[in-house]
């Protein structure tokens, strides 16, 4: 069973595992438009609402984004993305196949530099994307 399986069982009824409004990927049952699939690789409760626990800071001219990646969360991927303009997006980490390094702890807090400096850009923005391989 994937971790994805396991938290949905350790969350949700029988009956709301067969509704896929409920406990789908893309459903946010706690209302807060964070849905399922984040909730489950941040490691936070479907049924709590909740802002993502993701920050962005600047530290030696590059914009950080920093993000709890979740041991369980084997069968997702984390994509770190960086724009100038909100709209043209491209990654600047991916964690694919790079080691979970959270020793014994559930998550291990990750923070990725952004690929351009601040200074050379007018504008800069971060975001992270959880999508499954």
């Amino acid at each position: 069973m994937s971790g994805l399986d396991q938290w949905r069982e350790t969350d949700f009824s029988t009956a709301q595992l067969s509704n896929s409004a409920v406990s789908g990927d893309l459903a946010a049952p706690a209302g807060d438009h964070l849905v399922n699939l984040a909730k489950y690789a941040l490691g936070l409760n479907p049924w709590i609402p909740a802002a993502p626990p993701i920050g962005v800071s600047l530290s030696g001219s590059y914009l950080h984004l920093t993000f709890p990646r979740m041991k369980i969360a084997t069968d997702v991927t984390y994509h770190v993305q960086g724009s100038p303009d909100l709209f043209n997006w491209l990654d600047v980490w991916t964690s694919g196949t790079n080691a979970y390094t959270g020793g014994t702890n559930a998550a291990v807090f990750v923070t990725v530099p952004d690929s351009v400096r601040e200074s050379s850009a007018n504008s800069r923005f971060m975001r992270l994307v959880i999508s499954k391989p």
